[in-house]
């Protein structure tokens, strides 16, 4: 996957993933507080506003510290399990506000009391916010969620249960007199929406939990007590928090991490190993590469199907106006430039962005002063030498840096990304004999029995399977001609070949998820839709049959929202919204690993998927979703050259030569497990991308009174 944001260093060793059952906390340094604290009140006076000026405002709340530790008088078996990546979630996306002009207010741990919520929200919201100024509010919350009995006055609840937030004071996972319910946080919106109607809320929880096999931590626990016994009228959206239509009717946008039936996983930010929410982490990477046009639809379109690389199950949702400009267009999103600090005692310029914005050790930035355009005189040029999640550090490439020049801020602009293929993480608690097979396969790295992994292979009952970190099992092949299972015989002869198989798929599946390039500078932009269609095959006057539309069923979430039942016939349409003609190719991967070229289509003469700047698109033949159910990806790449995308088969073809440029090179050596050499130029420009996620599920899983 790819990376996000700003601030120090390090991370406090209090708040950095640990391996679950190896926590050790570590007070965090006084020097690493008052930086803290002097970063804070820099950030504070650079976003204060004249007062005719619309303000933009944040609360984040976050919470890790649950569990008897901090509810000592409660049963153990009514304690709310501790969390590790809440207090980074609002770290990395309170940093990311504050360099959008955000005026932000956390509140971690302990600070996030169930009556200290409510008065930062009214303090920071509500009462600085002003009418008819166009201020914009949001509100973000990671912990726990629970669904509670709709108890507390008047039922309103369809189902006969409330959504929650859950305190840092709560009474456990059977008493919910203290959490924070929908009811309340409706009525605090409801006030806000008096000052403004640009109001965000957004929740990295769930409201129903279950055990997990995997190693993530999830957030939520399923309801403990029954329903309410008198129902009300109104019917939640499928984000779970907020009754269905309500944001839309109101003019607010709430953004939740799940559908109201599945987990919010915890994740590990891929480079550092910094344990965040799934959701945050991309919604951060998300914010940050938005372009100046980007939609709340299209900024939840981008995490939809880029989380299902990291967490099988789990459905970001939108409720309310999806089509709004991110916080009203108040904003522009920054590009390429970052702010850099003074450079420090070591001789090295920190550069307030990490491994969350893409950058790594070997990344080279250009020196320009603070605010210079990308036209201005170069002051230096350094390379990263150390990056973690929200900060790096770069060294000159040639002589000490000027200092003096750099005392009042620069900005760096990336120049040279060291391209890596990154590898995937396998723990082998299986047959003894796998650990060769692991060995001689260039994209895994193998990891003990207690270091993070991504596959963990495991035995039972004679059965051998491969567990993904959130606790699905990532199907193994048969052979040909034969479906996927879930588990292989110890004994079978092909085991070796068959792990390695589905390994290499999966990797496989990963690297064209994270093929993804969302510079708001590039040259090229294509866009995918999609609709569900009815269809029959005619005879043509070629003696051959061909499919014909009879009738258009409506557009599909390009979410994976609406999981679609196993036969549907879906069409694909492409736009090229660049200024200039673009070579648009369609990629599926399919729920069992495999990867199709969709479009153009097989033996059609070279040049077909041309289409000029502004051409609308729709691909003649539509496709009929067969097994096996699942997740399902259509990924669109758009390129200024006629790019031979048969490196992505896993089968690479040796001496691909210039002719198919730098992005073709790049893509054969990371699909085959090697580094990329520098390649001149970026390609960042030159290129742009398009996915859709679709669930599949078996037919029966729909009600047949009702077809979807």
């Amino acid at each position: 996957m790819a990376a996000p944001a700003p601030l120090l260093h390090r991370l406090p060793q209090a708040h950095r993933h640990v391996t679950p059952g190896r926590m050790r906390l570590r007070r965090i340094p006084l020097l690493w507080l008052l930086i803290l604290t002097i970063l804070h009140v820099t950030a504070a006076s650079a976003t204060a506003q004249s007062p005719g000026q619309p303000r933009r405002l944040a609360l984040l709340v976050g919470i890790n510290q649950y569990g008897a530790r901090y509810t000592p008088q409660l049963p153990m078996a009514e304690q709310w399990s501790s969390l590790e990546g809440s207090v980074n979630d609002v770290e990395m996306l309170g940093a990311e506000l504050r360099q959008r002009g955000f005026e932000v207010l956390t509140l971690l741990d302990g600070q996030a009391t169930h009556a200290a919520i409510v008065k930062a929200f009214e303090d920071q919201l509500i009462a600085k916010a002003q009418a008819g100024r166009g201020d914009v509010l949001l509100f973000h919350y990671s912990g726990h969620g629970q669904q509670v009995p709709d108890d507390n006055g008047v039922p309103d609840e369809a189902d006969g249960y409330d959504e929650a937030l859950v305190p840092f004071d709560n009474l456990g996972t059977r008493n919910p007199a203290n959490h924070l319910r929908d009811d309340e946080l409706g009525l605090l919106v409801s006030r806000a929406q008096a000052k403004t109607s640009n109001i965000v809320i957004s929740l990295d929880s769930c409201h129903s939990g279950t055990a997990t096999r995997g190693q993530r931590k999830q957030r939520g626990a399923k309801a403990t007590l029954p329903p309410a016994t008198v129902r009300g009228p109104t019917q939640d959206g499928d984000g779970g928090f907020v009754q269905s239509g309500d944001a839309q009717s109101k003019g607010y946008v709430f953004l939740a991490a799940v559908r109201a039936d599945q987990q919010a996983n915890e994740d590990e930010e891929p480079i550092s190993h910094a344990a965040m929410g799934a959701y945050t982490l991309l919604l951060v990477q998300a914010l940050h590469e938005a372009k100046p046009q980007t939609t709340y639809q299209e900024l939840l379109d981008r995490i939809g199907v880029q989380i299902v690389g990291r967490v099988s199950d789990q459905n970001p949702q939108l409720e309310g106006d999806g089509q709004k400009v991110l916080f009203s267009g108040q904003w522009k999103a920054a590009g390429k430039a970052f702010r850099a600090r003074p450079v420090d005692a070591d001789g090295l310029l920190p550069i307030e962005a990490g491994t969350l914005h893409g950058l790594q050790e070997g990344t080279e930035l250009d020196l320009r002063p603070l605010g210079a355009p990308e036209t201005a005189a170069i002051i230096g040029h350094v390379r990263i030498v150390r990056a973690d999640l929200g900060l790096c550090y770069g060294q000159s490439t040639a002589g000490p840096l000027p200092a003096k020049q750099l005392a009042n801020g620069s900005q760096a602009t990336e120049t040279f990304a060291q391209k890596s293929p990154g590898r995937l993480r396998v723990r082998n608690d299986g047959p003894a004999q796998l650990g060769a097979v692991l060995a001689g396969l260039a994209f895994v790295s193998t990891v003990t029995s207690d270091g993070a992994w991504d596959i963990d292979i495991i035995e039972k009952h004679g059965q051998v399977e491969l567990l993904r970190a959130d606790g699905s099992v990532l199907p193994l092949p048969q052979g040909p001609q034969l479906p996927m299972d879930a588990a292989l015989p110890s004994n079978d002869p092909a085991l070796d070949k068959r792990i390695g198989q589905a390994l290499a798929a999966h990797h496989r599946r990963l690297r064209v998820l994270t093929l993804d390039n969302t510079d708001p500078t590039t040259k090229l932009d294509v866009a995918l839709t999609l609709q569900r269609v009815e269809a029959v095959l005619e005879m043509g006057t070629d003696g051959r049959k061909h499919p014909k539309i009879t009738k258009v069923l409506g557009p599909i979430s390009k979410d994976g929202s609406s999981p679609l039942p196993l036969g549907s016939i879906v069409q694909l349409s492409l736009e090229n919204r660049g200024d200039r003609p673009a070579f648009v190719t369609i990629l599926e991967l399919s729920t069992d690993g495999s990867l199709g070229v969709l479009y153009p289509l097989a033996g059609t003469a070279g040049g077909d998927n041309r289409l000029k700047a502004g051409e609308k698109r729709t691909i003649a033949v539509p496709y009929r979703m067969t097994p096996p159910a699942g997740t399902e990806i259509f990924k669109a790449i758009a390129t200024e050259e006629d790019i031979d995308f048969a490196a992505l088969s896993f089968r690479v073809r040796r001496g691909l030569g210039p002719n198919g440029g730098p992005l073709q090179q790049i893509m054969a050596d990371v699909m085959s497990g090697k580094r990329s050499e520098p390649f001149g130029y970026s390609p960042d420009k030159l290129w742009g991308t398009d996915a859709a996620r679709l669930e599949l599920r078996a037919s029966a899983d729909f009600d047949n009174s009702s077809p979807p």
